[in-house]
């Protein structure tokens, strides 16, 4: 069987993630709850004090009432506090574990991840994971952090207990801040503490996974023959391969994914689209003069262009337009495309804020001449009875001239 030595492919990682195979740390987590809290507990920590009082101050005053009665009133006081804990502090630990897991691995539906496994249920497979290099990390991790945690608060507690000895001495007023100051120390080295070890903890898992997903050659060649197999998806990469190749750099450089430069000696376009391409491919190259125009087309089309001297420098010498990218160019292209993919993306939100904008100042105009059309309208009307009294003043004394011209004709006759 051959070594894995080779990173995985961005199939190889898409059809992991699929399977719920991501990287994710569990004290991300719990580092942003305990800071949630206590952030909660610095902003609210005054009124729930105030509430405890009062709860206990009614629970005193009821004392004198009936059983039935103080003990209503009492447990009504106490659940009014107890809302207001778990209501809001409840809402924001929710909100925060939800956060946390998405900034981690995204949006993720992984149902394979859920189907039951009948190696769970093995227990030879169940003895080797006990001796797993995960669980002995998981193992030494959560000792190491219960020695420092507990040698951090001796420390503290050696350095600042011996005031505590004075508190029955001060009173409350003097009582209380220390504490909570005393607790505050504690809790913001706590957090400083998750964070350190959460980022440690996050580097390991991504190891890991990354070590699990390792590929061998033949694994990559037998990916790559699987994909090449599908009569459609070879068809459309030799129409794209035809494409490049018969149509002018503008056109290749109009459809490329992202641009590679040196900052002008080089610059190299790449195309990537997972449906079309099985891996990303060079769709044009140039040097010197060459390079200049390519990156001035990528400025006119809009085309994401990034810095990578090592990367362009290897395209450019190991690489054909119409090549895919050699096996040893993977991870650092892959970055470059999802850095596009992001870039694109801002973009879009960017274009379609702007003719949000464009809409509503359309709407606005168009309200305003409807406005205007509505306003002529009712002076036209109010326009026409006046010609109208007009036309009936003018049309009397035309009556009255017949008529005496009728009675003159009259006349003529006798």
């Amino acid at each position: 069987m051959s070594e894995k030595t080779e990173q995985p492919t961005p199939k190889k990682l898409r059809d992991a993630r699929d399977e719920g195979q991501v990287v994710k740390s569990e004290l991300i987590t719990r580092g942003l709850q305990l800071l949630t809290g206590t952030l909660w507990f610095w902003s609210q920590g005054t009124v729930l004090t105030t509430m405890i009082q009062d709860a206990f101050a009614k629970t005193i005053e009821y004392s004198t009432l009936p059983f039935e009665q103080a003990f209503r009133r009492t447990f009504a006081a106490c659940a009014e506090v107890f809302v207001h804990l778990i209501g809001s502090l409840g809402m924001a630990l929710i909100f925060t574990t939800l956060f946390a897991g998405f900034a981690q691995t995204g949006f993720l539906f992984a149902p394979k991840k859920l189907m039951p496994k009948l190696d769970a249920i093995n227990p030879v497979n169940n003895i080797k994971n006990i001796f797993s290099i995960k669980k002995l990390y998981s193992l030494f991790r959560t000792i190491l952090m219960v020695v420092l945690l507990t040698l951090m608060f001796v420390h503290i507690f050696k350095k600042y207990g011996r005031s505590l000895i004075y508190l029955p001495h001060c009173g409350l007023t003097c009582a209380i801040p220390v504490t909570a100051t005393l607790c505050s120390w504690l809790l913001w080295c706590l957090i400083a503490f998750y964070t350190v070890f959460a980022l440690i903890d996050y580097l390991f898992e991504r190891f890991q996974l990354m070590k699990q997903l390792k590929m061998s050659k033949e694994d990559i060649k037998q990916e790559y023959k699987d994909i090449e197999g599908n009569p459609e998806i070879k068809r459309r990469i030799r129409e794209v391969h035809e494409e490049i190749q018969n149509s002018p750099a503008p056109s290749r450089v109009q459809g490329a994914s992202a641009v590679v430069r040196n900052p002008t000696h080089i610059a190299i376009c790449l195309y990537y689209k997972a449906e079309e391409t099985p891996l990303p491919m060079v769709t044009e190259k140039g040097a010197g003069q060459n390079a200049v125009q390519v990156i001035e087309l990528a400025q006119q089309f809009k085309i994401p262009i990034f810095e990578n001297v090592p990367l362009a420098r290897q395209l450019m010498a190991t690489t054909q337009i119409g090549d895919y990218i050699p096996q040893e160019l993977f991870e650092p292209v892959a970055e470059v495309l999802r850095m596009a993919m992001l870039e694109l993306e801002d973009r879009q939100l960017e274009e379609d804020e702007e003719e949000t904008l464009l809409a509503d100042d359309e709407e606005e105009e168009t309200a305003v001449e409807e406005a205007e059309e509505e306003a002529d309208k009712v002076q036209d009307e109010s326009q026409e009875p006046d010609e109208e009294s007009a036309e009936k003043t003018l049309n009397k004394p035309q009556v009255k001239k017949k008529g005496e011209d009728s009675t003159n004709s009259t006349d003529r006759l006798a």
